[in-house]
């Protein structure tokens, strides 16, 4: 139940890959892995990088994304309450 949770988490992030201001970021393709934990309330903490797309813009989009996440999906009760440890992978493939 919990991966279920998680996967609800990581399509919100998602979401969030780039905010209004950051589309001019559009057109670039690579994937980062971050890494954070989910407390009881569906908060993150210790968000960072866990591996690099080789563009420090993306890795910034894609931390932006995760923060912008947190406290969005409030845990269900399903999920417990135990910290998870997630490391979410961020693509962007997008093309002009």
């Amino acid at each position: 139940l919990a991966k279920r949770y998680t996967n609800f988490v990581v399509e919100e992030i998602n979401n969030r890959k780039f905010s209004p201001r950051e589309s001019k970021y559009y057109g670039l393709i690579g994937s980062v892995y971050i890494g954070f934990i989910i407390d009881s309330y569906g908060n993150f903490s210790n968000i960072k990088v866990v591996r690099s797309s080789g563009n420090e813009l993306l890795d910034k989009t894609g931390l932006n994304a995760v923060k912008g996440t947190s406290g969005v999906v409030k845990r269900p009760i399903w999920a417990g309450q135990k910290k998870l440890r997630v490391t979410a992978i961020v693509k962007y493939q997008f093309r002009l």
